[in-house]
């Protein structure tokens, strides 16, 4: 699975020609539309999942023109997103974490 993350900025930095993409991309074309303006809101405050296709598809084709965003391949379905205390994000899976067992 594919996950977006942002890195080097301690906030989640889309372009708004990423946010234009992904609504075209959804059948969203007109700006005016309130629908359009919540997708719209929710992409650019990232209410939208990071492993959504559509978001994964516009940073792998806009690359750095997406803005702070990148791609990260997981093995699995399930993960989480740490930020370090530079801004810079990365991807924990269950396998990465050392879990403790109380018994």
């Amino acid at each position: 699975m594919k996950v977006v993350i942002s890195y080097g900025s301690p906030e989640w930095d889309i372009s708004d020609l990423a946010v234009s993409q992904y609504c075209q991309m959804i059948g969203l074309t007109d700006e005016m539309n309130p629908k359009h303006m919540r997708v719209s809101a929710a992409l650019r405050t990232d209410r939208i999942p990071r492993h959504d296709s559509t978001l994964v598809k516009v940073v792998e084709t806009l690359g750095k023109a997406s803005g702070r965003l990148q791609v990260r391949n997981i093995k699995g379905i399930r993960y989480i997103i740490e930020t370090d205390e530079d801004g810079w994000e990365y991807v924990l899976e269950p396998q990465d974490i050392n879990w403790i067992t109380g018994i």
